[in-house]
């Protein structure tokens, strides 16, 4: 089968003649499992008129005593109250019936829609799936919202009449808020049932819809995760500080206002944690996966108990009306730090993607930051895109609904004038890619940090190496070595290079001009010795000074840059950097 890709307004694209019956609305919902997700996602159901049987599993189950419903009512009771409110109205609260999985499992006969919401562990999901196809009846659709194991190995050991009707179903927390609702079909999954959950969804619960492939944590935490990692991992390098980095991730560049690390508190740094332990234990062949490694700072705080918004201490922790952040040194909360920047010019610069551009475009740690995670990003996202979708929009779409970003990597890419990316190339191909380069423009460039980026890079006019993680190979191939790992440095140092060879020729002819003046006046007897060596010596304290004017590091407007300014576009020249 293939996936379905779904038009702009969520509906399926691949079937043109959909049967009437395909777009029939559900009337009734069975949500098994009624924890922080599973209430939130009944409470939205029945915000949409649905009647709603929420179930879970007795306190027995679990060890514990109590009356057989004390779970599932005691989460429902904590839903009721929850900021922000996951009902529409009281009456919204009144279509969910309660009950448990011991005496009420046979009620799901009933659902139109079955939703799995129990414990992300694979052996309790393929027992439920189990129960339910034993008591669910042959009409009724069957999903699992499970945020990143594999939808087809839940279905396991099920009939194929089963299969025809299971996907997996992503809500996003807290489901009434958040637009996004991934869709997972199997190659089993009846196209037909895509489309009537994706028009339901699209419909009555407004959703936007993403088609993602069934690989781990679908589409939106895949990369969204990633991206987060990116910026934690700026902050254990001591490069930049919690307040920097949340200073130029949030509004800033489209991302919601909590920008990573209140993001990461408000998440949980538990559900973090898991979900990045989990996501590199199922990735094994993702050139990246070590991004995916538990954090040693998300480490500690969750070994310490400091979890976030839940326990009022996270990556940031209020106490009395300072709002301190976590020191990974002492291990204590001190107060905020002093952004080492000023990010007004940006936010001055205009609408959103002049403000990118704007930070693309700065030469100190500001725009260090951004374009080192921003390229980062969008290389892992081109080269994953393949695998976990079929369409770049989707995860545009994806990031967008489900991050608060107001635009998506590949919208970032076109803003930022990024011509063409090539993923994946083997080094023979890298070779092939920069000798067409070679043949077209008069200059092009090669970065590089591997082995495999070496037979490349010798063979671009500039050879340039990503010096501090670079190869041995990479970096005695290179014309040039970046010791910081910062490509943005690269128009800097054009630039910077035609001042420098502007002064050099300055200072050389004004060396040889004085030399020349004086062996004038020497032959027509008008120059002493002592006058000689004065010029000489006055001479070299100009050529110092003159070339004093470069530790500026920005552009002198008495230096020319030699034609083009410095990071401006160069005739004919082409950037090719190997991964």
């Amino acid at each position: 089968m293939e996936t379905p890709t779904l038009t702009t307004n969520g509906t399926d694209a691949a079937t043109a003649e959909t049967p009437h019956w395909a777009f029939k609305p559900f009337k009734t919902a069975a949500v098994l499992g009624a924890g922080v997700m599973g209430s939130q996602i009944a409470a939205h159901l029945a915000n949409a008129g649905l009647d709603v049987l929420l179930l879970d599993v007795t306190p027995e189950a679990i060890g514990r005593e109590g009356k057989k419903n004390d779970l599932v009512e005691g989460a429902f009771k904590d839903a009721t109250r929850m900021k922000p409110d996951p009902f529409f109205t009281k009456a919204a609260q009144k279509r969910i019936t309660l009950g448990n999985f011991d005496d009420d499992f046979d009620k799901i006969g009933e659902a139109d829609w079955i939703i799995e919401v129990v414990v992300e562990r694979m052996d309790v999901k393929q027992d439920v799936m189990g129960r339910i196809e034993a008591a669910a009846s042959d009409t009724a659709v069957i999903s699992t919202n499970t945020s990143g194991l594999p939808i087809g190995e839940i279905a396991e050991g099920r009939s194929d009449a089963f299969k025809r009707r299971f996907l997996g179903t992503h809500f996003f927390n807290p489901p009434r808020y958040l637009k996004l609702f991934e869709v997972i079909p199997t190659p089993d999954t009846d196209p037909e049932v895509v489309a009537r959950v994706s028009s339901f969804a699209r419909v009555h619960l407004g959703k936007g819809i993403v088609v993602a492939k069934d690989t781990p944590n679908f589409i939106g935490n895949r990369i969204g995760t990633y991206a987060m990692l990116g910026a934690v991992q700026q902050f254990e390098s001591g490069d930049y500080s919690i307040e920097e980095i949340d200073a130029l991730t949030g509004t800033l560049i489209g991302h919601a206002k909590s920008a990573t690390f209140r993001t990461a508190d408000v998440v949980g740094l538990d559900t973090l944690h898991h979900v990045t332990k989990n996501l590199y234990e199922a990735i094994p062949e993702d050139e990246s996966r070590e991004r995916f490694q538990v954090p040693d700072v998300l480490r500690r705080l969750v070994e310490l108990k400091q979890l976030g918004a839940k326990t009022k201490a996270g990556f940031y922790k209020k106490e009395g009306k300072v709002i301190k952040s976590f020191d990974p040194e002492s291990g204590e909360y001190v107060d905020p730090k002093e952004v080492g920047f000023d990010v007004k010019p940006f936010k001055k610069a205009g609408g959103l993607a002049e403000r990118l551009k704007a930070l693309w475009a700065d030469d100190g740690r500001a725009g260090q930051f951004f374009r080192t995670t921003t390229l980062d990003l969008i290389g892992y996202t081109a080269r994953r895109t393949p695998e976990i979708s079929d369409s770049p929009s989707n995860i545009d779409r994806a990031l967008q609904w489900g991050f608060g970003w107001e635009m998506g990597p590949y919208q970032i890419w076109d803003v930022l004038g990024i011509d063409e990316v090539r993923a994946e190339l083997l080094p023979e191909q890298k070779v092939a890619a920069i000798e067409d380069l070679v043949a077209t423009h008069k200059m092009v460039a090669m970065i590089g940090d591997g082995v495999n980026d070496a037979p490349a890079m010798a063979r671009a006019h500039i050879g340039v190496a990503m010096g501090a993680i670079g190869s041995d190979a990479a970096v005695e191939t290179a014309d040039i070595a970046l010791m910081t790992d910062d490509i943005g440095k690269l128009p800097w140092l054009v630039g910077h290079s035609r001042r420098t060879m502007w002064v050099i020729r300055q200072n050389i002819g004004l060396s040889l001009a004085t030399k020349a003046a004086f062996a004038g006046l020497t032959a027509f007897g008008m120059a002493s010795m002592w006058g000689a060596i004065a010029a000489d010596v006055g001479v070299s304290l100009l050529v110092v000074m003159n070339a004093l004017r470069l530790l500026q590091g920005r552009a002198d407007p008495h230096i020319p840059d030699g034609g083009d300014r410095a990071g401006g576009p160069v005739a004919s020249a082409a950037l090719a950097h190997g991964h």
